[in-house]
């Protein structure tokens, strides 16, 4: 249990010395405090469930530290129908990673899978400072232009496209949110990532 303690704490002070500074720096150097910290997490998490016989206090202070991680992560949460969305902080490498970095605190990219829903995420994206561009579930890698959810390879219902998008050219088979076109949908790379690109993620709102 006191490794494991200590496992977490360093992972923690990794994060901690992700701030705003490292957005001056080139695309690696955020990234890569940002990997090492998740692989730790994922690790923590294999582990986690392993400690059943936890006392109701330690468990209440692993809580603690695990949400503590969490607010260095993400952004302050929207609760919304049953569920709880996060968007990122730090610099990502791809879809691939943003989907690994939402499972490793219980959930997935995003699903919109309503009209509300889409609102209420276009909304919780425009009171968010610092993020313009935000990815989110959705792809079209199979059949280009039939957009289905990666986790579940369901049909994308709800697809409110920015003006001249999807572009349907290229590799651009992964689907965001942008601030700046009033939280309109475009199609890009699934490894576009730049300083104010962030994933969104929804989980149990128990997480």
């Amino acid at each position: 249990m006191f490794s494991f303690l200590v496992v977490l704490m360093s992972a923690l002070q990794v994060v901690i010395c992700i701030d705003d500074s490292l957005l001056q720096c080139n695309s690696s150097c955020a990234v890569y405090d940002f990997k090492y910290f998740v692989d730790k997490l994922l690790q923590q998490e294999r582990e986690l469930s392993t400690y059943q016989s936890l006392t109701n206090c330690s468990a209440v202070a692993l809580q603690a530290q695990i949400e503590a991680i969490r607010a260095e992560l993400f952004y302050p949460p929207l609760n919304y129908g049953g569920m709880k969305y996060i968007i990122s902080k730090v610099p990502f490498y791809n879809a691939d990673h943003a989907i690994t970095r939402c499972g490793a605190f219980g959930g997935y990219l995003a699903e919109i899978d309503d009209t509300d829903e889409y609102t209420a995420l276009k909304n919780y994206l425009d009171i968010t400072p610092n993020v313009n561009i935000v990815m989110i579930a959705g792809s079209d890698a199979v059949t280009r232009g039939t957009w289905l959810f990666q986790r579940t390879g369901q049909p994308v219902p709800v697809l409110a496209w920015a003006p001249k998008q999807p572009t349907l050219k290229g590799q651009e088979n992964c689907l965001n949110l942008r601030k700046d076109f009033g939280g309109l949908m475009m199609d890009v790379e699934c490894d576009y990532v730049n300083f104010d690109s962030s994933f969104m993620c929804e989980l149990p709102s128990v997480s």
